[in-house]
């Protein structure tokens, strides 16, 4: 059950810095775009790495599908949790399963990707487990 009473609801990391930029963005596609249903942003790791955020500015700008929802920043309309919600089974991925599932629905319409708008996202991950692992990681 979801306890959030608005009609966008935006679900974070904790270790996410959010930008004023990526929240106009969302409700300003949503309130323009009624078929736009989930949404999300790019990504900067902090503390800032020329190399992590080149890699990560590629990859978010010419191979991300819009479908590839990710946990730092995912958008949706309180409509969609009727049909798509979080797996609370999975213990790994759930944000990936999200997007997956909402583009099997929705279609290619009804997502939203800007790779211009960005958020801030710890890199804590990165600097644990190396930027190889941390890549392979997230398509196993």
């Amino acid at each position: 059950m979801l306890s959030a009473k608005g009609d966008i609801i935006i679900r974070t990391d904790a270790d996410v810095i959010m930008t004023s930029s990526a929240i106009y963005e969302t409700i300003k596609v949503f309130a323009n775009n009624p078929e736009k249903l989930v949404a999300t942003v790019r990504r900067i790791y902090y503390p800032l790495d020329l190399t992590t955020n080149l890699m990560a500015y590629l990859y978010d700008c010419y191979i991300r599908r819009p479908w590839v929802t990710t946990g730092y920043f995912i958008a949706f309309k309180r409509s969609v949790v009727k049909r798509v919600n979080f797996n609370p089974k999975l213990r790994v991925h759930e944000d990936y399963n999200f997007g997956r599932r909402a583009y099997e629905i929705f279609g290619l319409r009804g997502m939203y990707y800007n790779p211009f708008i960005a958020i801030f996202v710890s890199a804590r991950l990165i600097r644990k487990k190396g930027l190889g692992k941390y890549l392979l990681d997230r398509y196993n």
